[in-house]
């Protein structure tokens, strides 16, 4: 069983707990309203309770949504259903409370769409979020480093690179397994000009772990240099494995 398989397990095991916690919460709540002899009191125990229970299940339809979206974006590599999902769940959320979840979502996209120069905007105009969290630092640096190496801007690229490193550093078991430190490697030497080096390291990298987006990202790193270095061989094979993820269709994905 892979990582993403294992991710979307524990996504189906512990959406249908909360619903199990909010099923014996309504329970109680009856028990409660039945045992309490005034009116006021069962009148201020409904109300409560009802609040707590709407809310709840409010805020599961939006995490609903918000899965559909990325599913839609990381499974399906659909972004314009995606992008749908989105629209549906900003519209909905009343209290902002997957604006977070958004800033992220976006980050993907911009990349998704090769709007690199726009994606550097974006990482900037939300520095102070993706600063509130190590996770999210990591994120930061990390999408910085791809726009600056589709972009050719390898100075820029190095000074991120080096910012990242500091990371291996810091305890892993502070860290979420968000993105391969063996890519990252991999990168440094392509920045650095070793690019056989680079290829190869990106080569031996076991992607069963990547979901479909982040495979042909992978891929789209190393065509990158194929294609600059003119390496028929490898333009083809990166080309091919890119169209089997995305079934042979066109979509924003892929350009």
């Amino acid at each position: 069983m892979n990582k993403n398989t294992t991710k979307y397990l524990l996504l189906f095991v512990k959406q249908y707990y909360i619903w199990a916690v909010i099923a014996i919460f309504s329970l109680y709540l009856i028990s409660v309203i039945m045992k309490t002899p005034s009116i006021s009191g069962k009148f201020f125990f409904l109300i409560m309770g009802s609040s707590i229970i709407i809310g709840g299940i409010y805020y599961e339809y939006l995490k609903k949504i918000y899965q559909k979206m990325i599913i839609a974006q990381t499974q399906r590599l659909d972004l314009a259903l995606a992008k749908q999902y989105q629209e549906q769940l900003e519209k909905l959320d009343f209290f902002h409370g997957f604006k977070g979840s958004i800033i992220l979502f976006d980050t993907l996209c911009l990349i998704d769409q090769q709007n690199y120069l726009n994606c550097l905007q974006h990482l900037k105009k939300n520095e102070a979020f993706f600063k509130a969290k190590l996770d999210y630092l990591f994120i930061f640096y990390y999408h910085q480093l791809l726009c600056y190496y589709f972009l050719d801007q390898t100075t820029n690229a190095r000074v991120i690179m080096a910012k990242l490193k500091q990371f291996k550093t810091i305890n892993q078991k502070k860290l979420s397994p968000l993105f391969s430190f063996e890519q990252i490697d991999g990168i440094e030497y392509l920045l650095n000009n070793r690019n056989q080096k680079g290829l190869a390291t990106l080569e031996a990298i076991d992607t069963h772990h990547f979901n479909p987006r982040e495979k042909i990202l992978h891929y789209q790193i190393m065509l990158k240099v194929a294609k600059q270095k003119q390496e028929t061989k490898r333009i083809i094979n990166y080309q091919k494995t890119i169209q089997n993820l995305t079934g042979g269709e066109k979509n924003e994905t892929i350009k």
